[in-house]
């Protein structure tokens, strides 16, 4: 057997990775289940997992003094969610009638609102899809986001944060929709809170 010093003698045993190895190899990866578990299982939690979205590592960033940084962990906190059953919010409203009078009720209700903001700016078909998806919306709610008309929005409920950290507090996202003839999507909202 032939003896190098870059090559590592094997003894028949495979030693596990150490714990920086494990997280060198999960930083290069950057798979995103990795990195959660490495922000939600360290001594003490970086986030809690009903807070933590998206996570993106980046590897190998150099420093001011020459150096590098072995990794870096970007994360998303989330501080509010999309309901799961709009029915349900609007139940609780207890709003009969038809469509209109329904809308003129929420604009009675909602009367603080956000500037508008903006989630994607002159962005691909992908990326749109991939944003719409990651903050919660269904196939068919993407498709119908994605293909509204010019001056079409669309609503929908939403839960934020109360005082003790749960999602609980319902307010209204309009999304509009705005398409290019290049295929870029920019898309805004704007939140209107009871």
């Amino acid at each position: 057997m032939s003896s190098h010093t870059l090559i590592p003698e094997t003894t028949g045993q495979t030693a596990s990775p150490s714990l920086h190895d494990q997280v060198q190899i999960a930083l290069a990866i950057a798979d995103e289940t990795l990195l959660k578990s490495l922000l939600l299982n360290c001594t003490p939690p970086i986030a809690q997992p009903h807070f933590l979205g998206s996570a993106i590592s980046r590897i190998g960033i150099p420093t001011p003094d020459g150096r590098s940084v072995d990794g870096v962990i970007q994360f998303e906190l989330v501080h509010c969610r999309l309901a799961n059953s709009q029915d349900d919010i609007e139940r609780q409203f207890a709003i009969q009638g038809d469509r209109d009078r329904r809308e003129r009720h929420y604009a009675q209700i909602t009367r603080c609102e956000s500037e508008t903001q903006t989630l994607g700016q002159n962005i691909s078909l992908a990326q749109s899809l991939g944003l719409l998806t990651q903050a919660g919306f269904q196939v068919d709610q993407v498709q119908t986001i994605l293909n509204l008309p010019h001056e079409a929005c669309h609503k929908s409920w939403w839960y934020m944060l109360d005082a003790q950290g749960h999602f609980s507090l319902p307010f209204r996202r309009v999304l509009r929709t705005r398409r290019y003839a290049d295929g870029t999507f920019t898309l805004h909202y704007k939140d209107h809170f009871l």
